[in-house]
């Protein structure tokens, strides 16, 4: 995510971004959000949920894409606000990592696991230099 978005996010909820860029051997948020824009309004509206609910001492140990879903991994939390986490990596497999669409997002093999919308998918085959039409049964043959 770009680092502008990502000091919107922290200027908006800092507890939940303490370590936002910190160092490196203390935290994964030393590399920030690492996940396209696409999926900042998810988080956003995560964060939004997650402030009545989450404990004072609650905060993001890392923030990212795994396997095609965002990923957060925290601490200091409970059942709802690991309720709400597992709602929004859920939510993410129904929207463009790219560009936030969600009409016509699959998860998909494109350089990795990705969950795009089909326009951002061929966009992406295109940068990689497969077939943007080709499906993946295509590709194995």
């Amino acid at each position: 995510m770009n680092r502008d978005l990502e000091r919107e996010l922290q200027a908006r909820f800092p507890r939940f971004f303490r370590d936002l860029h910190g160092d490196p051997r203390k935290t994964g948020m030393s590399r920030g959000c690492e996940f396209a824009d696409g999926w900042y309004r998810l988080l956003e509206r995560l964060c939004e949920e997650l402030e009545p609910v989450a404990p004072p001492e609650f905060q993001f140990d890392q923030v990212k894409e795994k396997f095609g879903r965002m990923r957060i991994y925290a601490r200091n939390g409970n059942e709802e606000t690991m309720r709400l986490i597992h709602q929004a990596a859920e939510e993410s497999l129904r929207v463009c990592e790219e560009c936030g669409a969600t009409e016509g997002v699959t998860t998909e093999w494109a350089e990795w696991l990705r969950t795009l919308c089909r326009s951002c998918l061929v966009c992406r085959r295109r940068r990689l230099g497969v077939n943007p039409t080709n499906t993946n049964e295509d590709d194995a043959e």
